[in-house]
C-alpha cells in the first residue's frame, strides 16, 4: 500500500480506508528518509564518476569519433580519417541477437513450480507473450536494450501497470428508434444532448432523434518502457541489480505528469526550477547521445511544463524484526520522500554483456574494442598521409626566381612562371604505407579474438577457403558462435526474464476480468486471477542460435522419422501423436520463413484420437455366424417358395370354385328347363332351395382355402451346442 507523507516525514496520510492499511498517527520508519537521501546523493556520485564519461566515450567510438579530438582540432592537410572497430564489432552481434529474441523460437517460458501450475503454463506463456509483442514495442526495447549494453555497459528496462480512463464526444444526426436504442445499449455511454425530431406522417416517415453521446473507455495496460543508461542509479556497494542496497531510476519530469500520477500541484511548483532538471542535462552521456535535447528548448511560461527531479528508489529496510523490500518516491535534488510501499520485486531489469563477479555492471563490448579503433586510427591515418605525400609530393623552388602565386596554386595544367628553368622542382617522397598493411591484417585478428566477432564466421571469402582446413573453418565458426550465444543468453536472462515475470504478476494482480488474447492464431478469453504470480522461467538459446538451414535440415529428419512412425504404428502409438506431428510441421513452416503456419497446417488437440474401430471377431464365431445367416437365408428361401405355392393353390381353388359354380349354376337351369318341360310345375321354391346349397358349397371351399393360406410357417431347428443344424423343419 502506497504511503503519501506530510512534510514533517513524521506521519503519512493514506487514501484507503483506515480499516485497510495504518492510520495516519502512525509513523515513518526512523531514519528511512534519511538513508534514502544518503543512498541517493551517493548512487549519482557513482553513476556520474564511474559510468558516464566512459558511457560518453564509447557512444562516440561508436559514431566513428575520437573522444576528446574534435573535427576543427584535426592538423591541416593531415587525415581525419577513423576507423569504425566498435561500430563494426556492434554490427556483428545485432543480426545475430535480434534473430534469436525476434524469431519463431520461444527462447522463454515459465516452467510449473508445481503439480497445479501445469494445466495453465502454457497459456501463461502465450498470454505474456502476447502481452509483450503486441501491446508493447518488443521490437524496440530488444534492440534498444542490446545496443545500450553493446555500447554503454548496460542496458535497462521497466515495466509497470497503468489503468486509462478515456472518453470522446460524438454526434450522431438522423437516427430512428431501432438505432437508437442499439447505441443507447452500448456499455459506458453517457447521453449529453437528444434532440427529437416529429414526422408530418408517422405511419410512411417515422420520427428521428439527433444525439450527442459521451464514450468512456478504461483501459488496464501493461508497459515495457526501455530506460536510458544515465538514468539508473545503484549503491556503488551492490553486488546485483536486485535492490538489496540501492537501486532506483532519475527522471526529469513536467509538473503535469506528475499531478496525472496523484501528485499535488502546488506541493510540487517548490520542486521546480530549483535546478533539478539539470543533473541530467549535465550527464556527459546525455550530451553525447543527444546533444541537441540539452540545449536549452522551449521556454515554457505554464506552471504546468516546468520540469521536477522525480527519483524512484528500492531498497531492503528493517520492518517488524524483517528486512522488507520498500519503494519509495522523491522529488528534488534534496530528495524528500513523498510516498512509499512495501513490494515484492523491483521493477528494473539491468542487464551488462561481460558481466563481472560480485558487481553489478561488468564490460561493455565496445569497451573490448576501443583501444583497436586508437589504434587503427593511427596506422590508417599514417598510411593516407604517406599515400597523399608520394601522390601530391611538395615543391622546391628558388626564392625570388619562381612565382609563388603559380608555385602555391593547385590548379592541373596551370602555368608556374619562372625566371630561369630549373627554378622549380617536385620533392619525391616514395609511398611507404605498404609497410603498415601487414599489421593492419594481425590487429584485426586480435580484435575478432578478443570481440568475439569473426568475418570469416559470417561470410568466407575464397582466400579463407583455400587457406583454411575444413576443421579451422568449423572451428572459427564454433568460436564466433559460443561467444554470441554465451551473451544471448545473458541477455535473456538478466533482461527479458525479469521483464517477462515482472509482466506475468503485474497481469495476475490487476486483471480482474478474462482478457481477449490472440494465440495460436485463435482469440482465447484468459483469466489469470488464480495462476500463480510467481513461476519461474527456462531461457533455452542455443535452439534460435542454430543456422537456419542447419534447424531446417534436423527438423526435417524429426518430421521424416515421425511420418515412419505413424505409418508403422498408427496414429495411436506410443512414440508420436498427431499434435505433436502438427507442431513440428508448423515449426518447420515457421523456420522456412513463413509466420503463419495455421494458413498451412491446423493445430491439433492433444487429446485428439481417431475414431474407435470395433474389434476383431474370432474365427470360429465368424464361421458359425456365416453358416447361420447360411440357414437363415435357406429358410427364407424356403418359405418364399412354400408362400408362392400356397398362393397359386389358392388362386387355382378360386379359379375351380368360379368355374364350378358357373357349372353348377348351368347345370341347375338346365335341371329345371327338364322338370318344367316334363313335369309343367312351377318349381321356384325348389330353384331357391338349390341356390342356397350352391351358395353354402362355395362359402366353404373359400373359407378352406383362406386358412390354408394363412396357416404360420413351422419354426427352424435350434442349433446344437458346436455347431450349427443342418436341416430346417417346416
Amino acid at each position: 500500500m502506497e504511503k503519501d507523507f506530510d512534510s514533517t516525514h513524521e506521519t503519512y496520510l493514506t487514501e484507503e480506508d483506515e480499516n485497510a492499511g495504518p492510520s495516519p498517527d502512525d509513523k515513518l520508519p526512523e531514519g528511512l528518509a534519511e538513508a534514502l537521501a544518503a543512498e541517493v546523493t551517493d548512487a549519482v556520485l557513482y553513476v556520474e564518476e564511474a559510468f558516464s564519461d566512459v558511457q560518453a566515450d564509447m557512444t562516440e567510438f561508436y559514431k566513428g569519433e575520437l573522444p576528446g579530438i574534435r573535427e576543427e582540432d584535426a592538423e591541416d592537410n593531415r587525415s581525419d580519417f577513423v576507423s569504425r572497430d566498435v561500430h563494426d564489432a556492434v554490427a556483428a552481434y545485432m543480426p545475430d541477437l535480434m534473430r534469436v529474441f525476434t524469431g519463431p523460437e520461444h527462447v522463454l517460458e515459465f516452467r510449473p513450480n508445481g503439480q497445479a501450475d501445469e494445466a495453465y503454463v502454457e497459456v501463461a506463456t502465450a498470454a505474456v507473450r502476447n502481452i509483450f509483442e503486441n501491446e508493447n514495442d518488443a521490437w524496440g526495447i530488444i534492440h534498444g536494450g542490446l545496443k545500450d549494453g553493446l555500447i554503454r555497459k548496460y542496458g535497462v528496462a521497466t515495466w509497470y501497470f497503468e489503468e486509462q480512463d478515456t472518453s470522446y464526444e460524438k454526434e450522431y444526426t438522423g437516427l430512428d428508434m431501432d438505432a437508437m436504442t442499439v447505441l443507447l445499449n452500448e456499455p459506458d455511454i453517457e447521453v449529453v444532448e437528444m434532440e427529437k425530431y416529429d414526422s408530418e406522417d408517422p405511419e410512411l416517415v417515422p420520427e428521428t432523434y439527433d444525439l450527442t453521446l459521451l464514450h468512456k473507455r478504461s483501459v488496464k495496460k501493461y508497459v515495457v518502457d526501455l530506460v536510458p543508461p544515465e538514468e539508473l542509479l545503484i549503491a556503488r556497494s551492490a553486488r546485483k541489480a536486485d535492490g538489496k542496497r540501492f537501486i532506483g531510476r532519475r527522471r526529469s519530469m513536467p509538473i503535469n505528469e506528475l499531478v496525472a500520477m496523484g501528485y499535488d500541484e502546488e506541493e510540487l511548483k517548490e520542486f521546480a526550477g530549483a535546478g533539478g532538471d539539470s543533473q541530467l542535462k549535465t550527464n556527459a552521456l546525455t550530451y553525447e547521445r543527444n546533444p541537441e535535447g540539452t540545449n536549452v528548448g522551449p521556454e515554457r511560461q505554464d506552471e504546468g511544463g516546468k520540469e521536477v527531479l522525480y527519483v524512484e528508489g528500492f531498497m531492503e529496510w528493517l520492518i517488524d524484526g524483517r528486512m522488507q523490500l520498500i519503494k519509495a518516491c522523491m522529488l528534488g535534488n534534496a530528495y524528500k520522500v513523498k510516498s512509499w510501499e512495501q513490494v515484492e520485486a523491483i521493477n528494473l531489469a539491468v542487464w551488462t554483456p561481460d558481466p563481472e563477479p560480485h558487481t553489478p555492471i561488468g564490460e561493455a563490448l565496445s569497451e573490448k574494442s576501443a583501444d583497436f579503433q586508437k589504434v587503427n586510427t593511427e596506422i590508417w591515418r599514417g598510411v593516407l598521409d604517406s599515400l597523399q605525400e608520394s601522390l601530391v609530393p611538395r615543391t622546391e623552388v628558388v626564392e625570388g626566381q619562381v612565382n609563388l602565386d603559380d608555385a602555391m596554386s593547385n590548379e592541373l595544367g596551370a602555368l608556374v612562371r619562372v625566371r630561369q628553368p630549373g627554378m622549380v622542382r617536385p620533392i619525391s617522397q616514395p609511398f611507404v604505407g605498404q609497410a603498415a598493411l601487414p599489421l593492419l591484417s594481425v590487429i584485426d585478428q586480435k580484435r575478432e579474438e578478443r570481440v568475439g566477432a569473426f568475418r570469416a564466421a559470417d561470410g568466407l571469402s575464397a582466400e579463407a577457403m583455400q587457406s583454411s582446413t575444413k576443421m579451422a573453418v568449423a572451428a572459427t565458426i564454433t568460436g564466433s558462435k559460443a561467444q554470441k550465444e554465451l551473451m544471448a543468453r545473458n541477455f535473456a536472462a538478466n533482461f527479458l526474464k525479469p521483464i517477462f515475470r515482472g509482466l506475468l504478476r503485474l497481469f495476475v494482480e490487476n486483471q480482474d476480468k478474462a482478457k481477449t488474447l490472440r494465440i495460436a492464431g485463435n482469440w482465447v478469453p484468459v483469466d489469470p486471477r488464480g495462476w500463480n504470480a510467481e513461476l519461474d522461467m527456462d531461457v533455452n538459446v542455443a535452439d534460435a542460435m542454430m543456422p537456419v538451414e542447419e534447424r531446417l535440415q534436423k527438423l526435417g529428419a524429426v518430421v521424416q522419422k515421425q511420418e515412419s512412425i505413424l505409418q508403422t504404428l498408427g496414429p495411436v502409438n506410443p512414440l508420436v501423436t498427431m499434435a505433436q506431428y502438427a507442431t513440428a510441421l508448423q515449426d518447420l513452416t515457421r523456420l522456412a520463413g513463413f509466420r503463419k503456419a495455421d494458413r498451412y497446417f491446423k493445430q491439433v488437440d492433444p487429446n485428439w484420437a481417431p475414431p474407435a474401430k470395433e474389434p476383431q471377431p474370432d474365427a470360429a464365431m465368424v464361421l458359425a455366424n456365416a453358416q447361420v445367416k447360411s440357414l437363415e437365408l435357406n429358410d427364407n428361401l424356403k418359405l418364399e417358395e412354400s408362400s408362392a405355392k400356397l398362393n397359386h393353390e389358392r388362386e387355382k381353388m378360386k379359379l375351380d370354385d368360379d368355374f364350378r359354380r358357373d357349372q353348377l349354376a348351368q347345370e341347375g337351369l338346365l335341371k329345371q328347363a327338364e322338370i318344367e318341360q316334363k313335369y309343367g310345375a312351377d318349381l321356384t321354391a325348389k330353384r331357391l332351395q338349390i341356390e342356397a346349397e350352391v351358395n353354402k358349397h362355395r362359402d366353404g371351399l373359400v373359407a378352406d382355402a383362406f386358412n390354408t393360406a394363412n396357416a404360420p410357417a413351422p419354426a427352424p431347428t435350434m442349433m446344437q451346442e458346436g455347431g450349427a443344424s443342418d436341416a430346417i423343419n417346416v
